[in-house]
């Protein structure tokens, strides 16, 4: 694995053994419902078994839009 990877699985091991404090839950509120609108996405979008490339595109396009979701609702 590469070193930020571990880094990332050691921090979220030392989450596990100390839960982390979070002086702020209801800023993770909107990151949280764009992720989960996300998955929503991409479950409907591969109903059928594939996605096919044209939705791949179309998810790909909304990456942005995401991205500026949660930092605005940060």
């Amino acid at each position: 694995a590469r070193p930020d990877a571990r880094r990332l699985l050691i921090i979220g091991a030392g989450a596990l053994a100390r839960p982390l404090r979070i002086v702020d839950a209801a800023s993770l509120h909107v990151g949280w419902i764009a992720m989960v609108a996300a998955l929503g996405a991409v479950l409907l979008l591969s109903a059928g078994g594939t996605i096919t490339r044209l939705r791949a595109v179309g998810l790909l396009a909304l990456y942005p839009l995401f991205v500026v979701v949660v930092l605005v609702g940060a």
